[in-house]
């Protein structure tokens, strides 16, 4: 949340500085997307800090406006993942370390969640 507000606030010239000047890679997918939700985003900013100080509720269409920066910043925060990025991930069987640490937590997880099932069910066989 706090980087999506980095880029599409008024009050940061980040995205400005530091993603559409050049001197940062960004693909030109992300950048068109940046600057396509940019006025979107500072429009919905200024609507927010108007509905605030008139403490009123945003009518429908100001709804629709805010909705839409809402999505516009949750499609600039997503991340991509690649399956394959080099040659480690191209050998025949490689699994990224992170990838394989996550599914023993999962296996162990599953493993001690049957054995609390377990023994909840014999605690209340117990006590029946």
């Amino acid at each position: 949340k706090q980087v999506v507000d980095l880029l599409t606030t008024n009050a940061s010239n980040y995205a400005s500085t530091f993603l559409l000047d050049g001197s940062v890679y960004v693909s030109d997918g992300i950048r068109k997307t940046l600057l396509d939700a940019l006025p979107i985003c500072l429009e919905a900013d200024a609507l927010t800090l108007k509905l605030r100080k008139e403490n009123r509720e945003p009518t429908s269409q100001e709804v629709e406006l805010l909705n839409k920066a809402e999505a516009m910043r949750d499609a600039i925060v997503q991340v991509s993942s690649f399956e394959k990025l080099g040659f480690l991930e191209n050998q025949p069987g490689y699994v990224r370390p992170a990838i394989k640490q996550t599914e023993q937590w999962l296996e162990e997880l599953g493993q001690a969640d049957k054995a609390s099932s377990a023994a909840s069910k014999v605690s209340a066989a117990a006590s029946a």
